[in-house]
């Protein structure tokens, strides 16, 4: 016990006194940068002489197609998720388990895309490969944010949504996740277990892995 609280006496320390010299070398603060170049953005894609790491997107702006593409109206977004765990204690089962959430989704804004007074249409993709580890915790609420009972492959939203009345009220039908309208905490989107993204209480509603 006692080792344990001189090494954190030590880690603060140091974490104080780290912080203390970077605010003594710390230079002025430099004006706000301004946005970057329509030209420096179309360069963001392999060939281009740009480095991977300063694009301002992971897949870059495909050599200004991207670009081209938000200005119609046509976003397309994607994330792939590789998350690993195996319950150390206790439990039901002691086991690795790795499971994969590919998130593919298109939306079309129809008032820039063909020039009329129209909502969003939006369609999502998942791919969901692995183990639901919930079946090794025992938990009721789900381990994981993005695990499954089963692996799938499937079109998980495709709706239209219209704001009307100057953008007071929004119409929105289709197949919708609920957990994104009704009961998503946007803080808790960046934890890993899910209990601290929803409510049990919406169990139940379509929602994923089955929107």
């Amino acid at each position: 016990m006692r080792i344990l609280r001189l090494i954190l006496a030590i880690s603060l320390a140091l974490i104080l006194g780290s912080e203390s010299l970077a605010q003594e070398r710390a230079a002025p603060a430099s004006p706000p940068q301004q946005p970057a170049e329509e030209g420096t953005v179309a360069k963001e894609w392999f060939g281009s002489g740009l480095p991977w790491w300063e694009w301002s997107r992971l897949t870059g702006n495909w050599g200004g197609l991207r670009m081209s593409l938000e200005d119609a109206g046509v976003t397309i977004k994607g994330s792939s998720i590789l998350d690993v765990s195996r319950v150390a204690r206790g439990g039901i089962r002691n086991r690795w388990i790795l499971r994969d959430l590919l998130d593919l989704q298109v939306s079309f804004d129809l008032q820039r895309l063909l020039g009329f007074e129209l909502g969003t249409l939006s369609a999502r993709y998942y791919s969901f490969f692995g183990r639901d580890a919930s079946t090794d915790v025992g938990d009721i609420q789900a381990f994981d944010n993005i695990d499954a009972n089963r692996q799938r492959h499937q079109l998980a939203e495709f709706w239209y949504e219209q704001k009307l009345f100057n953008k007071i009220f929004r119409l929105k039908v289709g197949k919708v996740d609920a957990n994104t309208e009704f009961a998503f905490v946007e803080n808790g989107a960046e934890f890993v277990n899910s209990p601290m993204g929803y409510s049990p209480t919406i169990r139940g509603f379509a929602s994923y892995p089955d929107p």
